[in-house]
């Protein structure tokens, strides 16, 4: 009888303790959250109306390419850059009024997670993690952005500990 009232004291006890545990972070549930962000699309937006954005487009072969073609005359009611059929895969969706305004989004490159470098904890329920990232399908618009390709920058990224004991990228919901 005294092992079952000991037994029906400290079961609840124990209950209560496994289900209130909250589970350590680990490298699987940084990658599980950074893919929820990774692989992403870089852009550019050219403006196709701006005579300095035609300066630019002659330092790059994208003409030669084939993927514009620049109007040369200094009329301003209409943009100086046109994109080619053979830069349309290329071509992102462009919000109308930009679009007015002769605004083109351009695909640059896309970005994805490479490997987690490090977890750390940085408070209750809270850790930090740094990780690289790797570029791929460059495309020749890669010219016309500010974009340093660099596979061995490091980025971080915060996470917490939600109330349930799952975790989140800081600043998401």
């Amino acid at each position: 009888m005294k092992i079952k009232s000991i037994w029906s004291l400290l079961l609840p006890s124990l209950l209560v303790v496994a289900c209130t545990s909250k589970k350590e972070f680990s490298a699987t549930d940084a990658e599980k959250l950074l893919r929820t962000v990774f692989p992403k699309e870089l852009t550019e937006t050219i403006a196709a109306g701006d005579p300095a954005t035609r300066i630019k487009i002659d330092e790059t072969s994208l003409e030669k390419e084939g993927l514009v073609t620049v109007r040369r005359s200094n009329n301003i009611d209409s943009p100086f850059i046109f994109f080619t059929s053979k830069a349309g895969k290329f071509l992102m969706k462009t919000k109308p009024e930009l679009e007015k305004q002769y605004f083109q989004e351009v695909l640059v490159a896309r970005q994805d997670l490479n490997r987690i470098i490090n977890i750390q904890k940085t408070g209750e329920g809270t850790v930090s993690t740094t990780y690289t990232v790797k570029y791929t399908d460059l495309t020749p618009f890669v010219q016309m952005a500010n974009l340093t390709i660099d596979s061995t920058k490091i980025f971080t990224a915060n996470f917490v500990q939600k109330p349930d004991g799952t975790w989140m990228i800081e600043g998401s919901r």
